[in-house]
């Protein structure tokens, strides 16, 4: 006569079927994770090329390239953009166009090369005849379906628990105002692989 399984047999089989089944689904959801963080980088870094590209070709965005000063860029980058900016105040970010669920803003730029000769007070941003530009670049991954989207939007959206810390090295309010907040916050995204910061030198060329 054949000896059926005890109770404590059958108890211990499905312990060790759950553990294998948590462990495998652990590193199924960790693979899941880690593709879906790489196709976000590989498309921000298919539309960082876009932007770049465009922001070198002068003539082609709304702003004529013969008033393009570096300090112009600064904020959506001269690109023809729908819907058209309002008047940049620092604190919102721009769809990167043929690029949908990628925002981005220049956050900085000013002239490349400046000659030996060049007097002290030259302000590289203010340079019209550059014919390169030095430029900050922040993209981000986000799919909200929204046509804007500011730093305090996002801030609310994603809640981040740690940041920005105050001078007194604790968590204090968020300030888009604050350069500070906003260099926190950026990197914040960036380590959790939602957002890519890139300084770069952009050649601008005629169209």
């Amino acid at each position: 006569m054949r000896r059926g399984f005890t109770l404590v047999e059958l108890l211990v089989a499905t312990g060790l079927f759950v553990m294998g089944f948590s462990v495998c689904l652990g590193l199924f959801l960790a693979g899941m994770r880690q593709r879906t963080a790489a196709e976000s980088h590989l498309n921000l870094g298919f539309a960082a090329s876009s932007l770049v590209e465009e922001i070198g070709m002068d003539g082609t965005g709304v702003l004529p390239a013969s008033s393009r000063k570096p300090k112009d860029y600064v904020g959506w980058g001269g690109l023809t953009l729908t819907p058209a900016p309002a008047p940049d105040d620092g604190k919102r970010l721009y769809q990167v166009p043929r690029h949908p669920g990628v925002w981005f803003r220049v956050d900085a730029c000013e002239a490349a090369f400046i000659r030996s000769d060049t007097p002290a007070s030259f302000d590289p941003k203010e340079d019209e005849e550059a014919l390169g530009l030095r430029t900050t670049i922040f993209l981000l991954s986000w799919s909200a379906p929204t046509a804007t989207l500011t730093y305090q939007e996002l801030y609310d959206r994603v809640r981040p628990t740690d940041v920005p810390v105050g001078s007194n090295g604790s968590k204090t309010t968020f300030d888009p105002e604050k350069p500070d907040h906003l260099r926190q916050f950026q990197t914040y995204l960036v380590e959790r692989k939602l957002a890519l910061r890139m300084e770069t030198v952009i050649l601008r060329r005629g169209p």
